[in-house]
């Protein structure tokens, strides 16, 4: 061990193979870890070996990237405010547009939800044309069903209008019966009927109105409990018919001398609605134009009347008459429905009831409609009028006969 101490290099040829060269390094792969401060300290400059001429030279070197940093975040922040104020200015304009477009969103689907199925019987191509008359076959089931009530409905009268030869029909004879598919105005009478059903949460059949109409019921079927939607009648002049087939009625237009106001009258009984049909040769005949038809032939004359679904909603039934409560003034006509009792809310429709039913005016029952839309004209009935024992006066077939010969 001695002689290695004295020549580390005498054992060489005894511990390593021939040719073997040792080579000593040192490897080292870790570096001091100082404290932060004292690193920073000696990456800068000795201010003390610094000359005075580099002072500033050197304080712009020290405090340069310093003054760069709070220029950049200077601008950072600036820049950040001003997209904040933008973002919150955006976010404003997008919480209006967003609450303003929500109700119209609900609104669309409110009336994308609304039900505009047609009766079974209107069949699958409804609504191949904007307007369509369907005539039904003579004999089939709808044929005698809307012909039944046409004559279930009639009753007596004073022997002045609507006459034949002088005397009240007792039959309607039933020739042609045609079917209106009219698309916007089938649309807007389910836009209507919904809107009622809804004003009334749905709970209509538990107004009093509902109830008052179960134990008086009216003479046509109910076709909707949740709308009191009724089958009713309408009679009028055949020109004013086709007008009301194509458009509608308005109520706007009404006439203002009926006894109940402004309004779209409708009627339960067909022969009532008779009576508002002029005679297709002279035009008198009916109440809107006077009595006094002497036209021949009489019992071959056709009139035209309209069966219209009716929406009637929450009723108000008038029985006591109020002149002034339901026609108003002639310089403040009446358009519109009674008030509740709550004075802020309106009936959807008003009955007149008749002396039958405990009214003190009208013979026979007439409802009145106050808005577009509330009624929509399903049938168009082609009739005849009848009577019995009804003939030519012995007067106007003399005046017939002179004018033959002549």
């Amino acid at each position: 061990m001695n002689c290695y101490r004295i020549n580390p290099s005498h054992f060489a040829r005894f511990s390593h193979p021939p040719g073997f060269t040792s080579k000593s390094r040192i490897v080292d792969n870790s570096q001091a870890v100082t404290d932060p401060q004292n690193q920073l300290r000696n990456q800068q400059p000795d201010i003390a070996e610094v000359q005075p001429k580099d002072i500033v030279k050197l304080v712009r070197t020290i405090f340069a990237p310093s003054e760069t940093n709070n220029k950049c975040y200077e601008q950072q922040s600036m820049k950040k405010l001003h997209n904040y104020k933008n973002n919150k200015y955006e976010n404003n304009n997008y919480e209006k547009v967003k609450n303003n477009r929500e109700p119209r969103e609900l609104g669309k689907k409110r009336i994308l939800a609304i039900r505009l199925d047609t009766p079974d019987y209107w069949g699958l191509n409804t609504f191949d044309a904007p307007h369509l008359k369907v005539d039904i076959r003579p004999g089939s089931p709808e044929f005698v069903r809307i012909s039944r009530l046409l004559n279930t409905t009639i009753g007596t009268h004073d022997n002045k209008f609507g006459t034949i030869y002088g005397k009240d029909p007792t039959k309607f004879i039933v020739t042609k019966i045609t079917r209106i598919h009219n698309q916007n105005l089938w649309h807007a009478y389910c836009f209507k009927k919904n809107s009622i059903i809804q004003k009334s949460n749905n709970r209509l059949v538990d107004y009093e109105s509902s109830e008052y109409l179960q134990i008086s019921p009216l003479l046509t079927p109910l076709l909707d409990a949740a709308a009191n939607e009724y089958y009713l009648f309408h009679g009028c002049d055949y020109q004013i018919l086709k007008h009301l087939l194509y458009s509608g009625y308005d109520p706007r237009v009404s006439n203002l001398h009926g006894m109940l106001g402004g309004g779209f009258y409708l009627a339960e009984n067909s022969s009532k609605c008779n009576q508002y049909i002029p005679c297709p040769g002279c035009g008198k005949n009916s109440i809107p134009s006077g009595s006094g038809c002497n036209c021949p032939d009489q019992e071959d004359l056709v009139f035209s009347i309209i069966l219209y679904r009716a929406i009637l909603g929450d009723v108000h039934i008038a029985k006591m008459y109020d002149r002034a409560k339901y026609c108003g003034g002639s310089m403040d006509p009446v358009r519109r429905p009674p008030t509740k009792e709550n004075g802020c809310d309106l009936y959807d429709s008003v009955l007149g009831e008749s002396i039958k039913h405990g009214g003190n005016k009208l013979r026979h029952r007439e409802v009145i409609l106050y808005e577009s839309g509330q009624a929509y004209a399903e049938y168009v009935i082609q009739f005849k009028r009848w009577a019995v024992n009804a003939r030519m006066s012995s007067s106007a077939k003399s005046v017939e006969d002179k004018c033959v010969q002549s």
